[in-house]
């Protein structure tokens, strides 16, 4: 597939030059091995359970003969053996050069930060991966490159995505499987990836077996409330779930959905202003992709306009995902910003140099693109620039607007359609 992680494989090239081993992981199906596999050399699969219990047969006496081969080595779900860490410290202690690995996940897990193996930090990576953007998809031109932004180009292109392709996007999801497919075969690959992750990914982690129909509430729960900052004790009584679900019991299944990366949530932003304004430091909830949400809801390409404040929240998903995509690709983080005022800023994409673009997510149309750059000019305006750098841009991101350019105030307003890295 030549469309497929445009960004991804040459950052997994990169990182090999210089570690011994680098940690791969991110959403089930979103394509870990796919890409692993274009590097590695060999591959061990322990997501499947007949390879496990070999590796458990074999693996303590004979690890010589598991991962001897040419590396780079990659070993698919290696959370699964904990031996695996072990064994691949060995090769890499005693091999000259360097024996290298690839260890890809669908768990979230802090080896990075706490090694029980001792192994040294400059040795290792760690690359997230997402599902795919718009951009990756080939349903985004790319015509405006988030990079070209911070250099306050000259923008004009034109986007031929309409709402309905919007709502159709947002539905399928980035999983790449959903590609070159016809319309209902893509959103029944959404839908049967959440009944997986219902019944069969959530169980995949340490300890009590979660139950599906509680997972599916707490699934639905947050899905009501995607791109707020709403907390969970009110997630839990707005919903309804308050005689079937305890604020406890919801927060353990969150984070085991945040685990097996389901939930992305946005931190916030916290510029120096002029004032002493108070900024909410709160989370903002959302899904690592907006088809989750879509399922989760029973929203359709036909019913999307049943509830449109929902369904700009879950377009703010899909946008949030391709920002991370794009932001990453350029060493940088996308935050959100809300003060006690109730300004809001929908996306702050910040450099890791110190530039950073404020974007406010609209579904388009004159009024609310004006309501967008207005927002933004008086974030701008608010922000003291005797202690750090006013914004390198600032950018109305758009459903329905088929042209991108640049307003007189120097607001652009760019339709997703349009958008890259």
């Amino acid at each position: 597939m030549t469309y497929f992680k445009r960004y991804i494989d040459d950052d997994v090239k990169a990182l090999l030059k210089n570690n011994c081993l680098v940690f791969l992981s991110g959403p089930k199906g979103c394509g870990k091995t796919t890409t692993a596999q274009k590097q590695a050399l060999f591959t061990l699969d322990l997501s499947n359970s007949i390879n496990r219990e070999k590796f458990s047969i074999l693996g303590a006496n004979h690890s010589d003969l598991l991962l001897s081969d040419t590396s780079p080595i990659l070993i698919d779900e290696w959370q699964h053996e904990p031996l695996i860490l072990e064994l691949a410290k060995k090769e890499i202690d005693d091999s000259a050069p360097c024996k290298q690995f690839i260890l890809t996940s669908s768990i979230s897990t802090d080896i990075c930060h706490d090694d029980p193996f001792k192994i040294d930090s400059k040795d290792i990576a760690k690359l997230t991966m997402h599902t795919m953007s718009l951009f990756e998809s080939n349903d985004s031109n790319g015509a405006v490159s988030l990079n070209s932004l911070f250099e306050k180009p000259k923008v004009f292109a034109r986007s031929s995505l309409k709402i309905g392709d919007i709502a159709y996007l947002a539905c399928r999801g980035g999983l790449p499987d959903t590609l070159n497919q016809d319309k209902d075969k893509a959103l029944q690959i959404a839908k049967n990836y959440v009944e997986d992750l219902l019944n069969i990914q959530i169980n995949t982690l340490k300890g009590r077996k979660k139950k599906i129909d509680t997972s599916r509430l707490a699934l639905k729960a947050l899905a009501c409330f995607i791109g707020t900052q709403t907390s969970l004790s009110k997630i839990a009584k707005d919903i309804s779930l308050s005689k079937k679900i305890t604020d406890e019991t919801l927060s353990t299944y969150l984070t085991a959905l945040k685990k097996i990366y389901v939930v992305e949530n946005s931190k916030a932003f916290v510029p120096y202003l002029k004032s002493k304004t108070a900024i909410r430091t709160t989370d903002t909830w959302y899904f690592n992709d907006p088809a989750i949400a879509c399922v989760a809801l029973g929203i359709t390409p036909l019913n999307y306009l049943d509830d449109i404040g929902l369904f700009l929240r879950i377009f703010k998903n899909l946008c949030i995902r391709d920002l991370r995509v794009y932001a990453e690709v350029n060493d940088g983080t996308v935050y959100h910003y809300r003060d006690k005022t109730g300004l809001e800023c929908d996306a702050v994409v910040a450099l890791r140099n110190g530039k950073y673009g404020l974007i406010e997510i609209k579904l388009g149309g004159p009024k609310q693109v004006e309501e967008g750059a207005k927002n933004l000019n008086k974030l701008e305006s608010l922000i003291d620039d005797t202690r750090m750098e006013k914004p390198s841009f600032k950018m109305v991101l758009t459903a329905i607007d088929d042209i991108a350019y640049q307003r007189q105030d120097k607001v652009y307003v760019v339709p997703i359609g349009c958008l890259s890295a």
